[in-house]
């Protein structure tokens, strides 16, 4: 056993140097920056913020002065489905309702019963973060009040992720790339279709949190004290908590996990430092959960209320005790999303 772990950290140790002499040696060094190069950095990166911010303000700007778009008080709309669940669930939080007396109603009345014969279905755990902030946020649990708060959340954090991306970007060395990046980034057509004006939904940071908790990990690795090691991991873990509040992916934070270990072996830490790091990501934020929940994060609230788009989503029966219900209940669901995939309903006011 001890002569093939001697073997690995032999090969390892050869793949370090082949890494370093052939590839990071041909890598684009950092640019160091002068104080007039800091300067332009800090005016770039407020211009980019600026213009991910402003190109979806304009859009609420055509949503407003367009026929049809707001409605008569002159609340925005939305523009996807999933944005009436995160509201009408941020207004039940508001009414001082819980996310399982909420959920419990989505589909009724098959969901009332099912909650009585299936009660561990209905898990009374913590509502999304998004919800939670909209409610904090909104005066009321009035439905313009919420929308209006969504929308201005929106705006919000384009300008907080691409400071995240600029952030991790400066962690690596590389400043002025981060601004090309979070410029970039935000106005993709990959990443706009997904929080552009009215998407409230948890795409619009998940970006955002993503990478950040990367910029944690890799300063972990480029630390040169044992003390600023822990201390990013720390980072690393309190910053999976926050993903995971905000958007119940554990399998994402598991790559961070996995990126943080692979980090402090690589660079060398101390034994101690490397087991201290790594225990601190799991105890403080990355999903240290049985495999059953871990199933679930990873398959998305597996088993419990599918949510649908105008609060209408039926709960899923077990396919092995009761097959007949469970195809009933599907085929319920999707007659659903046909009637709500019509033209007409996706402006309409939830």
């Amino acid at each position: 056993m001890i002569g093939m772990l001697r073997w690995c950290v032999a090969q390892a140790r050869l793949a370090e140097d082949f890494h370093t002499k052939k590839i990071a040696s041909r890598w684009p060094a950092p640019l160091k920056l002068s104080k007039f190069g800091l300067l332009v950095f800090v005016v770039l990166s407020a211009l980019a913020v600026a213009v991910n911010v402003n190109f979806r303000a304009s859009q609420y700007e055509t949503w407003h002065t367009t026929p049809g778009y707001a409605s008569s008080d002159s609340a925005y709309l939305f523009s996807t489905t999933d944005a009436p669940y995160f509201l009408r669930l941020a207004g039940a939080l508001k009414r001082g309702e819980t996310i399982a007396e909420f959920e419990s109603l989505l589909g009724y009345p098959d969901s009332k019963r099912l909650r009585e014969e299936f009660p561990a279905k209905f898990i009374d755990d913590k509502a999304p973060l998004l919800s939670q902030v909209i409610a904090y946020l909104s005066p009321t649990d009035h439905p313009s009040d919420l929308l209006r708060v969504g929308n201005q959340i929106v705006l919000i954090c384009a300008a907080i992720t691409s400071l995240l991306i600029i952030i991790t970007f400066t962690a690596t060395g590389h400043r002025l790339p981060g601004v090309v990046a979070a410029a970039g980034s935000g106005l993709s057509a990959a990443y706009l279709v997904r929080s552009s004006a009215g998407r409230i939904d948890t795409d619009m940071l998940n970006l955002g949190l993503l990478y950040i908790t990367f910029a944690a990990v890799i300063m972990a690795g480029r630390s040169a004290t044992s003390r600023g090691t822990l201390f990013w991991c720390f980072s690393a873990g309190i910053l999976g908590r926050l993903f995971l509040a905000w958007y119940d992916r554990s399998v994402l934070v598991w790559l961070a996990l996995v990126a943080l270990i692979m980090i402090l072996a690589l660079t060398r830490k101390k034994p101690l430092t490397l087991v201290g790091g790594t225990v601190q990501g799991p105890a403080l934020g990355l999903p240290w959960q049985s495999p059953e929940l871990f199933r679930a994060g990873c398959a998305g609230r597996a088993g419990t209320i599918c949510r649908g788009p105008a609060g209408v989503g039926g709960a899923q029966a077990p396919d092995a005790k009761r097959p007949e219900r469970a195809a009933e209940l599907r085929g319920r669901r999707q007659r659903l999303r046909g009637k709500r995939a019509e033209p007409h309903e996706e402006r309409k006011h939830f």
